[in-house]
């Protein structure tokens, strides 16, 4: 199995199971009408047995060799690709020359520190964001800096002019597989659950608290029984309580003259991430991403995941990508935490917002 565990502000990956055929990549579209505060490190302490090159390459297939070089993130020819057995090596490299660039001042050395790598990730608005700019939608955004690019954004049929401050997020060949929004507002709670119905999204994963430090950082959008919003009948039908997690699940049904219809989506809250940081155990948080791929599985369920803390970008891009490497490592034994991230970016404004201060460590 794979496992994180936290570290000084960081987090730590080990694996100990066994190999596992290649993930398949599924089709999908590409954006159309319908359909800020922290950063996670991964580590590896290479408790996985080692395998050679050679063994690995000769038990695959044709066709096997065929879609690993289609690969979205195809490990030996993408930036920033580790593998997990030289993953402790990596992080310890990295480590060591960012103490050796904070006492020597070394050029060489602060050249391959995180901080380095971090700079080189796109930084600041990098698409047109026309829509979600207009004066008309200033009220549906939480933050005016955290604004969906018009190529990469969920576009609602049945509001008055279909904007939610809301983006489609690739995950590990998965296109589409997230979707990453910022926290409701008291006037967009209806919007939000038509995007949960149209774009059939089968969980719902919150980062924030309602309120954090004193400030309000998101609505309660969700029922404790049965409410109608808009046309949409949203109804509580479960609540869990897992470490430092409440797990509900509602459905939601449309009526329509003769008929209706019904949708079932799972809401994970994670309640200890706190607003620029990092959780102080990463074992609760891995447990989320273990308990929401469990439950997909046993219920069949298939559709994005929502993913918010408050802007939609730092906890949330975070949480994105250390699922979407988690997919990675369980299919390549390697990870390319860069390439996902600076692709990230790319859909949406700043994911995965900050650094971790590794001088701080």
């Amino acid at each position: 199995m794979i496992t994180l565990v936290r570290d000084a502000s960081t987090l730590r990956m080990t694996s100990d199971r066994p190999p596992l055929p290649a993930k398949q990549v599924n089709s999908g579209g590409s954006c159309s009408g319908s359909g800020k505060n922290d950063d996670v490190v991964l580590r590896s302490t290479g408790n996985r047995a080692s395998r050679s090159s050679r063994s690995s390459v000769s038990s695959l297939t044709s066709k096997d060799m065929l879609s690993r070089q289609l690969s979205t993130f195809r490990t030996t020819t993408m930036r920033g690709a580790i593998r997990l057995e030289d993953l402790a090596q990596y992080i310890q490299s990295k480590r060591h020359s960012n103490n050796g660039s904070s006492s020597n001042n070394n050029s060489n050395n602060s050249n391959n520190t995180f901080k380095a790598e971090f700079a080189e990730l796109p930084h600041g608005q990098i698409s047109d964001w026309a829509v979600g700019t207009r004066p008309e939608n200033h009220y549906k955004n939480r933050y005016m800096n955290a604004i969906p690019y018009d190529n990469n954004c969920v576009t609602l049929q049945s509001n008055n002019n279909g904007y939610i401050n809301a983006s489609f997020i690739d995950g590990y060949n998965e296109p589409k597989a997230f979707i990453a929004t910022q926290a409701p507002k008291e006037k967009t709670v209806m919007d939000f659950w038509q995007m949960v119905w149209q774009e059939r999204a089968v969980a719902i994963i919150m980062l924030t608290n309602l309120t954090e430090n004193g400030k309000a950082k998101c609505s309660q959008y969700w029922p404790e029984d049965t409410v109608q919003i808009g046309e949409l009948e949203v109804s509580l039908m479960a609540r869990e309580e897992l470490p430092d997690t409440t797990v509900r699940t509602f459905t939601i049904v449309k009526r329509c003259q003769r008929q209706s219809a019904s949708h079932l989506v799972m809401h994970y809250h994670y309640h200890e991430w706190p607003d620029h940081g990092v959780p102080d155990d990463s074992g609760p948080l891995v447990d989320v991403i273990a308990h929401i791929r469990e439950d997909v599985r046993v219920k069949r369920m298939v559709g994005p995941w929502v993913v918010h803390c408050s802007a939609g970008i730092g906890r949330t891009g975070t949480f994105i990508a250390l699922d979407s490497m988690l997919e990675q490592a369980r299919s390549e034994y390697a990870i390319n935490i860069f390439t996902f991230v600076q692709r990230m970016r790319k859909q949406r404004i700043s994911m995965v917002q900050t650094q971790v201060d590794e001088s701080a460590k």
